[in-house]
């Protein structure tokens, strides 16, 4: 993670208060957090280099747009529920007692 200055947030500060107008507790915990998090860490290994820090943060927001368009889809209406998480490439499947969705 890398340290912000007392001006400036740190990356994804931004989008995880955005997140806590848009999602409920369980959906940030189980999708947003991890999202940012793995932004984070990419825009750490990017080091000093202004190309790859801006193709961090161009990949960073295209994943919390992803999550923001496809969160409806995956998130089960069920009250009780066990999910399995898998991923492949932009593809999330949620594997609910009742039904599979995928996104």
């Amino acid at each position: 993670m890398t340290a912000g200055t007392p001006n400036r947030p740190q990356p994804g500060e931004r989008l995880v208060k955005l997140a806590t107008l848009l999602f409920d507790e369980p959906t940030r915990s189980t999708f947003v957090i991890p999202a940012l998090a793995d932004y984070q860490q990419e825009l750490a290994e990017a080091g000093a280099s202004t190309i790859n820090r801006s193709l961090a943060h161009v990949r960073g927001y295209a994943a919390f747009v992803r999550l923001v368009v496809a969160a409806p889809f995956i998130v089960p209406s069920a009250p009780t529920y066990e999910r399995t998480i898998s991923t492949r490439g932009n593809v999330v499947s949620l594997a609910t007692s009742n039904s599979v969705s995928t996104v």
